[in-house]
């Protein structure tokens, strides 16, 4: 069902939208660590550190890299219901009963 070559557009898309979101925001969290968190240590106190306010701990480009990182989830889980409704047609048309796991 899954098998690249037979997988439509959208489907496509996707799974690569969400494979895109996930790189971009582990290279921004990586690349640009002081620019998009605040230094923030086990010992540090929000009033002190953070000016009472601890939304300050995440800066723009941690937002960013936050959001593209739910893209991603959001990508992956609209794929994986593509698939699993995929499955279970061609489990139906075979005439066997889908298997639910827990």
């Amino acid at each position: 069902v899954t098998e690249l070559q037979h997988v439509p557009v959208f489907a496509r898309f996707c799974l690569l939208a969400s494979l895109g979101c996930v790189v971009t925001s582990c290279y921004m969290v990586q690349l640009f660590q002081e620019d998009a968190f605040t230094e923030y240590q086990l010992t540090s106190t929000i009033e002190v550190q953070l000016n009472g306010d601890w939304t300050n701990l995440v800066k723009p480009i941690g937002q960013i890299a936050i959001a593209l990182f739910v893209a991603s989830l959001a990508f992956l889980f609209i794929f994986i219901r593509w698939a699993t409704s995929q499955a279970r047609r061609l489990l139906e048309k075979k005439g066997e009963e889908p298997e639910v796991l827990q």
